[in-house]
């Protein structure tokens, strides 16, 4: 009960002091509307999650580095970021927005890896279809190779299917260990990753 005589308090400012461990924070025109988050995925640098951003309505996926990475492999994971957000071609997952507080950051959701795809559909794929899986696949490589980059990690797993009413479109991921001639973060003496 609010005691007799209570002046109201003006707030100026609101700020939650506890978050969901599995969810993330949107913010659109002053308001934070929170979002549940599942894990769908994890590697040597980073765990990826997926949610549906309650504003547009769609899936995104969020990549969140490890916590116990190095300033180096930091580094590493801002420059995948920044790769994926300079490059434009249907053939590559778009990146969206980095959080450095968080060391995250949101990208396109893909439906699947070629190798679920493959393994689910294999005996019913023709043989054109299997063609355009390498020909989407080598478009990808050509764009980024054209730009000066190498992948370093082309896998089954690494390679994504986005599925659309009329059409299957095969999108590289995971651009974590590229070889960049602009900077200096590959070394000779490293342990193995990917």
């Amino acid at each position: 009960t609010i005691p007799e005589g209570f002046r109201p308090i003006d707030i100026e400012e609101l700020n939650p002091i506890f978050g969901l461990v599995s969810g993330v924070i949107i913010e659109k025109n002053d308001k934070k509307v929170y979002a549940n988050m599942k894990l769908i995925g994890e590697g040597s640098y980073a765990k990826v999650f997926l949610y549906n951003d309650p504003i547009y309505n769609i899936p995104i996926a969020l990549k969140r580095a490890d916590p116990s990475l190095d300033n180096k492999e930091l580094e590493r994971f801002k420059q995948e970021f920044q790769i994926l957000k300079e490059f434009h071609s249907p053939y590559l997952i778009e990146a969206y927005a980095f959080d450095s507080k968080k060391n995250e950051y949101t990208m396109e959701y893909m439906d699947e890896t070629v190798e679920k795809y493959i393994s689910r559909e294999n005996t019913a794929l023709s043989l054109k279809e299997r063609k355009n899986i390498i020909a989407q696949i080598c478009k990808g490589l050509t764009y980024i190779h054209n730009k000066g980059i190498l992948h370093r990690n082309i896998s089954l797993t690494n390679v994504f299917v986005k599925h659309y009413e009329d059409v299957n479109v095969i999108k590289l991921g995971d651009f974590g260990l590229i070889k960049n001639p602009q900077n200096t973060l590959t070394s000779l003496q490293s342990e193995i990753k990917g």
